[in-house]
C-alpha cells in the first residue's frame, strides 16, 4: 500500500496505520514513510501523516 505525501490535512491519522506497522515489522516487512524512512507514530505536529505518507510492502528483496 502506498499513500502519497500530500500539503492538506487529513488522509489518516497514526491509529490508522499503527496496528499494521507493528505487524509488518514482527514479519520483517517494509513499513515506512513514502520517502523510507521509520514511520512517525508519535507526530509533534499532530495525528494526521499526509505530509511524509505511508509505504507498507509484502515485498522481500
Amino acid at each position: 500500500m502506498i499513500k502519497m505525501p500530500k500539503k492538506e490535512r487529513g488522509g489518516g491519522c497514526m491509529w490508522d496505520y499503527a496496528a499494521t506497522s507493528c505487524i509488518y515489522q514482527e514479519l520483517g516487512l517494509k513499513a515506512t514513510d513514502y520517502y523510507g524512512k521509520p514511520l512517525d507514530l508519535n507526530p509533534a505536529e499532530g495525528p494526521f501523516m499526509h505530509e511524509k505518507g505511508v509505504y507498507f510492502s509484502n515485498l522481500t528483496f
